[in-house]
């Protein structure tokens, strides 16, 4: 080596290549060794401090290109003279990053991941309130509404969907299998009869269904004089 590398007035980039050259490594291995783009380190090499980052940057090159040349990195951040500087400064190291830096999105993320679960627990606990206070899903299958019977007597069934629902007709208890389903029979009277189908949960509002069934027997036929057929209601036993 025929540069003094120790002499303040050596210019970077002379001192830089030489040490390369001197090593026998080419700009491209000497790139992929650092890891740094080989427009940088011809920068360096040319003393073109404009093509270069921001200094802080340059001495992580400097630092890196010492190890990849087995040199002291203060051998190289003697030299270097950041473009706002009039005159040549001993340089030191970077310092290490203060772990502030770290703490403060650390605890960003600790607040937001907080932030993340207490919404997610309150939109739990909103489903399962509004659970409760929403009335059961309730379906009647038969009888139809404005069904004409010829008989006084139906048979009221569906299904209930809720958690611990009743089901009450005509203000009766009816209570449904493991599934939901109900079926019951009920007597009617000549006529129009108005049946309630209502469900509730234990802390929900009541939902309720209206049946309406008409009931026409058949009239029996009179034997001799004609005069107004009469009929008497069957009791069930």
């Amino acid at each position: 080596m025929t540069t003094d590398a120790a002499h303040p007035d050596v210019r970077l980039g002379a001192l830089l290549r030489e040490l390369r050259e001197s090593a026998h490594v080419s700009l491209e291995d000497l790139a992929e060794i650092t890891r740094i783009q080989k427009k940088y380190l011809v920068a360096l090499e040319e003393d073109t401090h404009k093509d270069l980052p921001d200094p802080t940057y340059v001495r992580h090159f400097l630092r890196a290109i010492a190890g990849a040349l087995n040199v002291s990195p203060e051998t190289l951040f003697v030299h270097y003279q950041p473009p706002d500087d009039t005159a040549p400064s001993r340089m030191e190291p970077p310092a290490p990053q203060s772990a502030l830096a770290f703490i403060v999105p650390s605890r960003i993320l600790s607040r937001a991941a907080i932030a993340g679960f207490v919404i997610v627990v309150l939109a739990i606990l909103f489903w399962q309130v509004r659970a409760l206070f929403t009335p059961p899903v309730l379906i009647v299958t038969a009888p139809a509404d404005a069904a004409l019977l010829r008989e006084p007597v139906t048979t009221v069934m569906g299904t209930v969907r809720g958690k611990g629902a009743e089901v009450r007709i005509n203000n009766e208890l009816v209570y449904p299998d493991e599934h939901g389903d109900f079926r019951i029979n009920i007597d009617l009277q000549q006529g129009a009869n108005l049946i309630k189908i209502a469900a509730k949960k234990p802390r929900s509002a009541e939902r309720v269904l209206w049946r309406q069934v008409v009931v026409e027997t058949a009239t029996p036929a009179l034997s001799g004089a004609e005069g107004p057929a009469t009929s008497t209601p069957s009791v069930r036993p």
